[in-house]
């Protein structure tokens, strides 16, 4: 996905953020593994849940301050690309337009062995800033077939699979006395650009916070 043009304005206190309908149209043939010849056309009636709407200002926001050259995110190019792909997907999936029926049918190329193969490249690769189609790609897939497989074999989406890998990287590094920089550092290498919301993740996961596991490291 292309970010066309970005705002923020503070007084007003609201993000703009413009997508071309040429990448929304690039980003939902990467999710149906076929192009759309159809221009995608929104139903805007059918809304989005209050859930979904909090997460796209959130990730929004998180995209133009990366843009303009502040905060955390800038630079952070496995975070970047999380929040971009992210963004994308909530409106594919969650505003119903002439597609959603095609993309969300059941695929018949979701095999066990093709899951474990993406299953296997986001552990090889998780220090990138993989994106579905990259994923979806080394498998075999398409995006949707991705996305319903691991949904199937492993309750989870892709990005929230991944996200999982990145943890137990981090804590692999973190448990290394010998793995070299602090707890934001390594969060952030492994593509967790803000280490409060990653702090949250990393203790509701693995039952403790970042510096607890660095310190039992020394």
């Amino acid at each position: 996905m292309v970010i066309d043009r970005v705002s923020f304005d503070t007084a007003a206190k609201t993000t703009n953020l413009v997508i071309s309908s040429g990448s929304l149209h690039a980003d939902l043939a990467r999710l149906l593994g076929t192009p759309c010849h159809a221009r995608l056309c929104f139903q805007p009636e059918t809304g989005l849940q209050r859930t979904d709407v909090e997460m796209l200002s959130h990730i929004a926001h998180a995209l133009c301050v990366g843009q303009l050259g502040r905060g955390e995110a800038n630079g952070n190019e496995i975070a970047s690309s999380y929040l971009q792909q992210a963004f994308t997907t909530i409106i594919l999936q969650n505003v119903q337009h002439n597609y959603s029926n095609q993309l969300w049918s059941i695929p018949s190329d979701v095999l066990p062995a093709r899951i474990k193969r993406a299953i296997d490249y986001m552990y090889a690769n998780a220090d990138q800033p993989l994106m579905l189609a990259q994923i979806a790609g080394a498998a075999s897939l398409s995006v949707q077939g991705l996305q319903v497989g691991l949904m199937r074999h492993k309750s989870m989406s892709p990005m929230t699979f991944l996200r999982k890998v990145r943890l137990e990287r981090v804590i692999g590094d973190l448990q290394n006395a010998g793995s070299p920089g602090g707890c934001e550092q390594i969060a952030a290498r492994w593509g967790f650009d803000n280490f409060y919301r990653f702090t949250q993740a990393y203790t509701n996961t693995f039952g403790e916070s970042p510096r607890q596991t660095r310190l039992k490291a020394r």
